[in-house]
């Protein structure tokens, strides 16, 4: 298995990497108000439109849930709540959050452990699958999210779908070294055909009820088992 890049990531600067343009330093006191604050209006944003379909009694799931930026806003609005992630340390750093936020219906999983044994109404992953390489990973996510969402669950899943430019394909061949920090390996975006992940989807039996953002960096697609 090669570098985990997320847990150099998660024990460099966390937060910075969740999100990179946040105006102020994430080490500060304002950084963390507003990274926290962000993650409880974006939360509000991507239920808006499914809430009246989701069973709020049930487990919620994010992949790639860092430090519990979007999964503690979501926690209190559910049952229960899973996070998974690529890292340990991210996960450790999400327990920690949850604690001083007084939220107790936490549990959290590395991406290799049996995290879809559990059975769920709502998963979703935002700035996610946008860094991931290998799409036969995402195949593996999406397969386990099909198999895990009960009867009627919904899914919420975001990807960067624009055309693979000459310069983003440029830019992808460049070393590490000569590279912005945002555009390094595993934290820059890789772009994916819309089509290919519908036949993904279909695989994984998850009906598609809607998209949104098509063909743009923030292309969401809605999914219903």
């Amino acid at each position: 298995m090669g570098k985990n890049l997320w847990e150099d990531f998660a024990n460099n600067d966390a937060e910075y990497y969740i999100l990179t343009d946040n105006p102020y330093p994430s080490n500060t006191k304002e950084g963390k108000a507003y990274f926290f604050k962000s993650g409880e209006d974006f939360s509000s944003k991507i239920l808006s439109d499914v809430e009246n379909k989701i069973d709020f009694n049930g487990t919620v799931c994010e992949i790639g849930c860092g430090v519990g930026r979007l999964l503690i806003p979501h926690a209190k609005l559910f049952n229960k709540g899973v996070g998974v992630d690529i890292s340990q340390t991210m996960l450790d750093k999400l327990k920690d959050n949850a604690k001083d936020m007084n939220i107790n219906n936490i549990t959290t999983y590395l991406s290799s452990e049996s995290w879809h044994s559990n059975e769920f109404s709502y998963v979703y992953s935002f700035i996610v699958f946008q860094h991931i390489q290998d799409l036969e990973i995402i195949k593996d996510y999406i397969l386990k999210i099909g198999n895990s969402l009960k009867k009627n669950g919904i899914a919420k899943l975001h990807f960067d779908t624009r055309e693979k430019s000459l310069s983003y394909l440029i830019r992808n061949a460049l070393p590490d070294f000569i590279l912005p920090k945002s555009q390094k390996k595993g934290i820059r975006r890789i772009r994916r055909s819309p089509n290919e992940l519908k036949s993904v989807f279909i695989h994984a039996h998850l009906k598609l009820i809607n998209e949104s953002g098509v063909n743009t960096t923030d292309h969401i697609f809605t999914l219903q088992k």
